[in-house]
């Protein structure tokens, strides 16, 4: 599915809230389209755009995501983050880099209070693991591309992800 985030916004409006009741994994894939890469405007256009991931309940309390922020010293590069909250507590770590227009696969997998990302690309494969207690109230819901931090998207944005 292509999401559109407009310029000055954050993210996609009408998306909906999609729950889940304690998914311990979840598979994806994503395509970033040439709108993703941006000049830096401010210290804030270093922030982490979220691309996709789960909550267990508040996301600002226990949530996986992968985010992402352009390279901003190579044209057509894209950052690729962890974007985890862990019992309140926020964590972040650069996993790889990626090319626009390539299409990525990404795996989330919670075992032993240990996340898995693995993430799969036309010239990669990318292992990235870390903490992560899956709370004992395991709803949640689906979290979907969201622009920024503080910054909104400085033009449209378009994103393709797909549940796989």
């Amino acid at each position: 599915m292509r999401y559109h985030i407009k310029e000055g916004n954050h993210y996609k409006s009408n998306i909906g809230l999609k729950l889940h009741s304690g998914l311990t994994g979840i598979n994806f894939s994503f395509i970033f389209d040439s709108s993703c890469w941006y000049k830096k405007i401010n210290k804030d256009s270093l922030d982490i755009n979220k691309l996709f991931g789960l909550s267990y309940g508040p996301h600002h309390k226990n949530s996986i995501r992968l985010g992402w922020v352009p390279d901003f010293e190579n044209i057509g590069k894209i950052q690729l983050w962890s974007y985890v909250y862990n019992k309140g507590k926020r964590t972040f770590n650069h996993i790889c880099d990626c090319n626009i227009s390539d299409n990525y696969l990404v795996s989330f997998k919670v075992e032993n209070n240990q996340l898995t990302i693995f993430i799969v690309g036309n010239e990669f494969c990318s292992i990235f693991k870390e903490n992560f207690e899956i709370p004992k109230f395991k709803i949640g819901y689906f979290l979907y591309p969201y622009f920024g931090g503080d910054n909104p998207a400085p033009h449209d944005i378009a994103i393709d992800i797909n549940l796989i």
